[in-house]
Formats: structure tokens, sequence, C-alpha cells
């Protein structure tokens, strides 16, 4: 693994009808990169396959409505956070056809700042964690 931009995929899919809890499936890419590195699913160098990976775990988790935002958000801009808006994390938080929550999303790795949040405005932030991996950071 280089210093390079990659993405660790997640996946969390919920028991049937339970909600998780932040601590199961949070929402911040940064507290999935905290986890060890056997959380992650896949890791990818290149954006097209995680675009692929995003494709095939929506396809084989159908969500109870394709109006169900989190399906819709990652169906129409996956695309765009792994080839133009890389420092946005691609997401998939929806309620699946069998009552479950499927969680899927990818980390961008090494995290990148948002250009619009420069650190010396926001000192109180944590800093971005490390590769889990061990790929060195930047």
């Amino acid at each position: 693994m280089t210093n390079e931009l990659h993405w660790h995929a997640y996946a969390y899919t919920s028991p049937q009808g339970v909600v998780p809890g932040d601590d199961e499936a949070p929402f911040d890419a940064d507290d999935w990169l905290r986890r060890p590195a056997r959380a992650i699913t896949a890791t990818f160098e290149k954006p097209e396959a995680a675009a692929v990976w995003m494709h095939q775990q929506l396809a084989a988790n159908p969500p109870w409505s394709e109006g169900e935002h989190g399906y819709a958000h990652a169906t129409l801009f996956t695309r765009q956070y792994l080839h133009i808006d890389q420092d946005q994390t691609p997401w998939a938080y929806y309620l699946d056809r069998h009552d479950r929550i499927v969680m899927r999303l990818l980390a961008p790795c090494p995290r990148p700042r948002p250009p619009s949040r420069p650190a010396e405005l926001y000192p109180w932030e944590k800093p971005p964690p490390p590769c889990p991996l061990g790929a060195p950071t930047p």
C-alpha cells in the first residue's frame, strides 16, 4: 500500500428489524478508519474498481423502495465522489427488502482535508486517522 489516495470499503447489514447504533454503523468515515483493519471489506486503488464494488453491493441488497434516500444518494454521487470530490465519502444507508439496514461506504485514505475547511480554521477537530493498513500518510 502506498501513500497514494485509495479507498477502504466497509459493509454493515443489520439483523432484520434492528436499527443500528452509532457504535455499530457510524456515519463518519474517520470512525470506520479507526477500527481494526479486519473491519475492511476490500481496498481499492482505482476509483473505477471502487465504483464497481459499490454498484455490486447495491445490486446484491436491493432497497425496500428505489426512492430510499441513502440508496438514491449512492447511485447518484458515488462516481462524483470517487473522481471529483475526493474528500467526500461515497456511502449508502437504506432499508432493504428484508427490513434490514444496509450501510456501505468507501472511505478515502489517507483522509484528505476538505479544501473548504483548512486546519487553521478548525483547530478543535481531530486530525484524520492514519491508514488502518499502515500506509504512510503524505
